[in-house]
Order: structure tokens, then C-alpha cells, then sequence
């Protein structure tokens, strides 16, 4: 998404999927300077098998909703951010759904979404923030979010039904996690629900999940941490002679 120059180019450039690759040879970096990686955040993940789904007489999920931090990071205003989150708490709630916030740990700021959310909401709910994402999304249907979070890595491992907001504007305008298989798009907040029906529906499978990692972060089932030092260290020694 960002622009690049080939004056940053090294000796060696990492990278983690194909198309960084591509975007690092239009730029004119040397082809074989480039090597394919994956991420080393994700070198101890694991995929989990999908949940058998039990048929309930009523569809009530637990909705974990978690804000990217947009107006944060300049994207919109806080207003703005705070008026989306509002009306689609308001929206779960008057369905007698069970929802709960979980801020960014450390771009976001607790007081300032209690004080946006009070009395602005039909009753008081769980904001969440310090915990742990994977932990806490063990106790939820759904993951509810929007924009381009790392957050929906974390719910996709846990092969857990995701509707990521998508209505267009300022604050869900960063839209760029695109896969029917996994993730379903809510493109009005007026079919909010039924995008959660449908989300709980799909099934999802491992090899669903691999080919998401595939294309977004290159999945490896080596770790790229590595990969990345075996490529290193065979330039190192081919340089300096090293033994």
C-alpha cells in the first residue's frame, strides 16, 4: 500500500507474499535479491480445526466487536468512529445479542470509549483491552470488525466466523482482507444481522485458512524466522568467505 523506492533496496530483501515481490521488482529492486519468506509473527501458529456447529432453536452468538483503531491513526474523526461504533452496539443489542469491545492495546485509550460509549448505548457492555485476543475470541461466536486489523489473522486461525464492516466511508473505508470463504462483508448496517447468520453458517476449512495465509502473509509450514536467517547467513558466508 505504500510507495516504494528502489534507493532502500539491499543486498537482501525480505518479504512476505508474491505480490511484495512483484511490487519490489517494478520498483526495480534485482530479482535475485528477493526471497519470499512468509512472516515471522506467525512462526508458532497453529491452525485450528473448525467446531462442529450445534443447531440452536434460537440464533443468539456472542459478538465480539473489535475497532480498528482508525481516527487513532488520522483516518477519520473521532466522532465519525465513535458514531459507527454506537449505532452497531445499539443495532446487536436491540437484537438481544450478547456483544463486547475489545480496543487496541496500546494505540487506543480506555477512558475515551467509555466516555464516547456512556449513555449512548442501551446498556453498559464489556470493553476489553489488555487481553488476549485469542483468549477472549474462545468465548464468542463471532468476530465483528473493520478495516485492515490484524486482528482477523488471529479469529482466521481460530477458524472463527468473521463479518468485517465494509459501508464505504472514512472509517471502514481500509477494507483490504478480501475472502467469501471466510470473512463475510456487511455493506449496510441494516443487514448486520443477517450477515451474522451467515457468517455462523459457512463452513470453514483448513485448507481455506491455509490459502488466506497463502496470499496474505505467505504461509509456510517452516517458520520464515528461519527461513529469513538461513538466506542471510548463506549470503554472509558467501561474501566473507565464511566457513
Amino acid at each position: 500500500m505504500s510507495p516504494v523506492h528502489k534507493f532502500i533496496s539491499g543486498d537482501i530483501n525480505l518479504c512476505n507474499v508474491e505480490k511484495n515481490k512483484n511490487i519490489l521488482i517494478n520498483s526495480h529492486f534485482k530479482n535475485s535479491s528477493i526471497f519470499v519468506v512468509g512472516d515471522p509473527y506467525f512462526d508458532n501458529h497453529e491452525i485450528h480445526k473448525p467446531k462442529n456447529l450445534i443447531k440452536k432453536d434460537i440464533f443468539k452468538p456472542k459478538i465480539l466487536f473489535v475497532p480498528t483503531p482508525t481516527h487513532e491513526h488520522s483516518l477519520c474523526s473521532s466522532k465519525d468512529e465513535y458514531n459507527l461504533i454506537i449505532n452497531v452496539v445499539n443495532t446487536i443489542l436491540k437484537n438481544d445479542f450478547d456483544v463486547a469491545l475489545k480496543i487496541h492495546p496500546s494505540s487506543s485509550l480506555m477512558d475515551e470509549y467509555v466516555n464516547a460509549l456512556k449513555n449512548n448505548i442501551l446498556q453498559p457492555i464489556k470493553i476489553f483491552q489488555s487481553e488476549d485476543l485469542v483468549e477472549l475470541l474462545k468465548n464468542y461466536d463471532i468476530m465483528l470488525t473493520y478495516g485492515g486489523t490484524s486482528a482477523i489473522y488471529d479469529a482466521i486461525l481460530l477458524a472463527k466466523p468473521i463479518v468485517n464492516l465494509d459501508f464505504n466511508n472514512d472509517v471502514t473505508g481500509q477494507d483490504i482482507f478480501r475472502d467469501n470463504k471466510l470473512i463475510t462483508r456487511c455493506t449496510n448496517i441494516s443487514s448486520l444481522i443477517v450477515d451474522f447468520e451467515n457468517a455462523y453458517k459457512k463452513i470453514i476449512n483448513p485448507s481455506d485458512i491455509e490459502n488466506f495465509f497463502q496470499k496474505y502473509l505467505g504461509y509456510s509450514k517452516n517458520k520464515p524466522s528461519e527461513l529469513a536467517a538461513d538466506i542471510l547467513y548463506a549470503y554472509l558466508k558467501k561474501t566473507f568467505n565464511l566457513k
